[in-house]
Order: C-alpha cells, then sequence, then structure tokens
C-alpha cells in the first residue's frame, strides 16, 4: 500500500507499506535456488524473517527512525531506563523554555548521555537534575531518540519505496556472508531487480559486490 501526496502540481510517493510476509516471499524470489539454504523443512519464512530483521538492523545504523521520548525527573537522580529501541539519542528541548533572566533560574542545565549496551541503555545526566531545575523546567523531559527501523505488531515495514529495495538489497548481503561460512565454493545467486543485474559468484564475492552496492546507494 503507498501513502502519495501532491506538491506544487508534482506527483510524490511518501512512503510504502509493507507486509513483512511480502518482503520474505520478495526476498526468496531474489535468491532464487540460493534460498533452499535458508528454508527449515521446505519453509523460508523463519530464515527469510531473521535476514531481513538483520538488514534492518544495518540500514538502521545509517538511517535510523526518529521518535519521541519522556522521562519523569527526580530530584537527585542522575539514570532513567531508556526505551528498548533506542540506539541514539538525538535532541531535547528541556532547559530553554525558561527565558534566561528569569529570577533562580539555573545556570547549567542537565544533559544526558547513554550508558550500558544496546537493547538496556540507560540515559545517563552529566548531573542529576536539581529540584530547582525540576522547579524551573518542568518534571517531564521530552526528547527525541533514534530507533531502530522495524516491523510492527501488525507485521508491517513503513519506508519509502527506495529505500525498501536499499533492505531487501541489505538482507541479500546477509544470507551471501552466511552462505560464505558453510559454502565457500559453491556459486550462488542474487538478483535485486530494481538496482543491478543478477550476481552470480562465489558467495564471499557475491557478498562483497553487494555490500559495495549497498554502501554506495546508502549514502547517495
Amino acid at each position: 500500500m503507498a501513502f502519495n501526496h501532491w506538491r506544487r502540481g508534482q506527483f510524490f510517493l511518501v512512503c510504502a507499506l509493507m507486509n513483512i510476509d511480502y518482503l520474505i516471499n520478495e526476498l526468496q524470489i531474489s535468491l532464487g535456488d540460493t534460498a533452499e539454504h535458508f528454508e527449515v523443512g521446505g519453509d523460508f519464512s523463519v530464515g527469510g524473517r531473521r535476514l531481513i530483521d538483520a538488514a534492518l538492523s544495518a540500514y538502521s545504523q545509517h538511517r535510523p527512525r526518529t521518535k519521541p521520548g519522556k522521562l519523569l525527573l527526580v530530584s537527585g537522580q542522575m539514570n532513567y531506563t531508556a526505551p528498548v529501541d533506542l540506539i541514539g539519542f538525538k535532541m531535547s528541548n528541556w532547559g530553554h523554555s525558561a527565558p534566561l533572566w528569569q529570577p533562580n533560574r539555573p545556570r547549567s542545565i542537565p544533559r544526558p548521555t547513554l550508558v550500558g549496551e544496546r537493547g538496556s541503555y540507560a540515559l545517563c545526566f552529566n548531573q542529576a537534575p536539581s529540584l530547582g531545575h525540576i522547579q524551573c523546567f518542568g518534571r517531564e523531559y521530552h526528547y527525541l531518540y533514534y530507533a531502530e527501523q522495524s516491523v510492527n505488531e501488525n507485521g508491517d515495514l513503513l519506508l519509502p519505496r527506495t529505500e525498501l529495495d536499499l533492505v531487501m538489497l541489505r538482507a541479500q548481503a546477509e544470507a551471501m556472508k552466511e552462505l560464505s561460512m558453510h559454502h565457500s565454493n559453491k556459486t550462488v545467486s542474487a538478483n535485486n531487480s530494481v538496482a543491478s543485474p543478477a550476481k552470480n559468484d562465489k558467495p564471499i564475492y557475491v557478498y562483497q559486490q553487494l555490500m559495495a552496492e549497498f554502501e554506495e546507494r546508502i549514502r547517495a
């Protein structure tokens, strides 16, 4: 399903909503006979989903989502649990709502950094918000953060069509990387119908070609 709008008399494609089952099927078709190496009992869905999830994680390092977050600050507390999907802190306007000339306005504003590991990050402020900070700027700390692109609870992924092609390309590369560890001398193929002609070679060489194309296109 595509979402479109008009701007200055021109037609723009904004985003495409794709179901994960459709993407898995498209990936299977693009891999051709190579897809059988990822089947379990003749079913490609589990292996295909793993490849697409890995591709989304890698893609998100270049083009993450921006999402809103909120903390309830406690005077004297420095560490706060971050959203599970957070991969980077972007910005917050907290601390800028009060004018500089306001009486008793704190001179310094606490700033958060990430501590811990991916999936279980905490936001650690460089100084604990004080009662004065909270009274002046409010207890609610609204911020924006970077999150991974992911399939939602309905099994859908929302991205521009060209970006979906990039995710598919990266999933193909992930498949070739796995094959290179177990079938290093086997000739395999991958066909990205949108971007380039089919690639046929040993897995490690196809992987290198696909990654080179991915890196070139994602920086374009």
